[in-house]
């Protein structure tokens, strides 16, 4: 009788091969492999154990893998499959930084600069801005002082940024406004009997003279001396009105004194009481 292993009629035996008749007690995650009379076990690659018992082997506990540092391991039975971390692309052995900056893919807002970084972004509000990057609110230089207006200038908000603009009677640019003299550049209403005064970032029309109690400047009238009793006529002199001034004529009868300023029956007379 053969030995256990081999089969035959006792004078001749041939060995066994259980591995091929599957009488062997072998995983099925084991190799079975032949021998004279028996068969041996052996786990497969991934697995480790007898060969009759055979457990999945975690390479991503034990780090016995090759996935990239920017990779994730994933244990799989008998195995493990790498996979490249968010921000990366490649085949999990070999994971390269997406440049998400140049692509568009990112969530940076449209007034906001995209800084590309190692796996990821990072975003910035431009200047006139101001957030997280991802939303980003204009800044109103004008209401929190945050601006370079000259003290005569209007500071008007625009879309993250501001415009200064010279105050009216000024000029420049809006950072510096300089008094613009409106008497010397003719750029004034003062009425042609009045004189122009400039003032700081102004000016100030006034009436000449006998214009003075009658106007406001830009709009000046003659002050009859004659009708309103404001001239130094003699007595018997009669008072012209003149524009702005007045003249004084002796009566018929009566002549000029210029030594005495008085009007006199007698032009030769030396004393007005003779």
């Amino acid at each position: 009788m053969c030995n256990a292993g081999y089969s035959g009629d006792g004078t001749v035996c041939s060995d066994i091969d259980e591995c091929t008749n599957s009488n062997h007690t072998c995983h099925a995650n084991a190799a079975c492999l032949n021998t004279d009379g028996n068969f041996t076990c052996m786990c497969n690659a991934g697995y480790s154990g007898d060969g009759t018992v055979c457990s999945d082997i975690d390479e991503c506990t034990n780090s016995n893998h090759t996935c990239h540092a920017n990779a994730a391991c994933l244990n799989t039975d008998g195995s493990f499959t790498c996979m490249c971390n968010a921000g990366y692309s490649g085949d999990g052995t070999v994971c390269s930084d997406i440049d998400e900056c140049t692509n568009s893919n990112h969530t940076c807002h449209a007034n906001a600069a995209c800084l590309n970084t190692d796996g990821n972004v990072t975003c910035m509000c431009n200047a006139g801005y101001s957030g997280d990057g991802t939303v980003c609110s204009d800044i109103d230089e004008c209401t929190n002082s945050n601006h370079t207006c000259h003290a005569n200038a209007a500071c008007l908000n625009t879309d993250g940024s501001f415009t200064c603009m010279c105050n009216a009677g000024y000029t420049e640019d809006g950072t510096l406004c300089s008094d613009i003299d409106e008497c010397t550049n003719s750029n004034h209403t003062c009425h042609p009997n009045a004189t122009c005064c400039n003032i700081e970032g102004n000016l100030i029309c006034m009436d000449q003279d006998d214009f003075m109690e009658k106007g406001d400047g830009v709009t000046c009238v003659d002050i009859d001396e004659c009708t309103l009793g404001l001239n130094t006529c003699h007595f018997y002199a009669t008072c012209l009105n003149t524009i702005g001034s007045y003249l004084c004529k002796c009566q018929s009868g009566f002549f000029w004194q210029w030594k005495f300023l008085l009007c006199d029956t007698n032009p030769f007379r030396t004393c007005p009481n003779c």
